[in-house]
């Protein structure tokens, strides 16, 4: 069975935010767009640089170097079977719950 922790609230991550959290020794990007909240590893692949402070639009965040990540998967545009962990997330009364640990790779886009 999955754990889940509380990281925040719906109305502390307004639509089209996004905020760093650590689950452990993981950091951790949650961005909220629309109704959805998605939470992936913060690191991009390519530069090390944090995602939290990419450009979000939609679904998809750019690092500063240029790299491109589906919020929902952790998959990198363009390069297919790369890609950076993704964690479930749950929302209980407008509670944030983030999975402590990431999703398996399988059945990633």
């Amino acid at each position: 069975m999955t754990a889940y922790v509380d990281v925040t609230t719906l109305e502390q991550l307004p639509p089209g935010t996004a905020r760093v959290l650590a689950l452990g020794a993981t950091r951790v990007a949650l961005f909220r767009v629309g109704d959805r909240v998605y939470a992936i590893d913060d690191t991009c692949l390519r530069c090390s640089a944090s995602l939290a402070s990419g450009a979000l639009v939609e679904t998809h965040v750019t690092c500063g170097c240029g790299w491109r990540y589906d919020v929902k998967t952790g998959s990198l545009d363009g390069l297919p079977g790369l890609c950076i962990d993704a964690f479930a997330v749950r929302i209980v009364a407008s509670r944030v719950r983030v999975a402590k640990t990431s999703a398996p790779r399988s059945g990633r886009e």
